[in-house]
């Protein structure tokens, strides 16, 4: 009777191979482009930010000033944090660029670094301000 139930449960279907390569190859353009479209996606939108800026100004008037101050703050961290590791990145390529370029002379090689288009497109990325009565509001408590 035992045998007969588990002959019943359900077998654990095996993934074929083809749904496991699915995923993007690591170091392969797809990987790249889903990696710049999950970064593009973390950045604030202007839209977004003028709803932030809205709802602080709102809480502010219903009697929420702290609820509003945390919201406030909160963006303000992202949006420096953000600026933060994006100066590092950049600091850190060029930094690796340098001393890649003098390796390659050194062995005579003179040929300019490779850079991929989506990095000016990467390093131009940036959350938008809120807006200046917003930040008025704070600034002034």
């Amino acid at each position: 009777n035992k045998d007969q139930s588990m002959d019943k449960k359900k077998k654990k279907k095996k993934k074929t191979k083809r749904e496991r390569n699915k995923r993007a190859i690591p170091g392969s353009e797809e990987e790249l482009a889903n990696l710049v479209s999950t970064l593009k996606f973390m950045i604030v939108d202007p839209e977004y930010v003028q709803i932030l800026g809205e709802t602080c100004i709102f809480l502010s008037q219903v009697g929420e000033l702290e609820v509003a101050k945390d919201l406030y703050n909160s963006y303000i961290k992202f949006q420096s944090s953000i600026a933060s590791c994006q100066s590092e990145r950049i600091e850190t390529t060029l930094k690796e660029a340098t001393v890649a370029a003098k390796e390659a002379r050194k062995g005579g090689n003179h040929t300019a670094p490779i850079v991929l288009p989506c990095e000016k497109e990467i390093d131009a990325l940036r959350c938008v301000d809120i807006q200046e009565n917003v930040v008025d509001l704070f600034t002034a408590l």
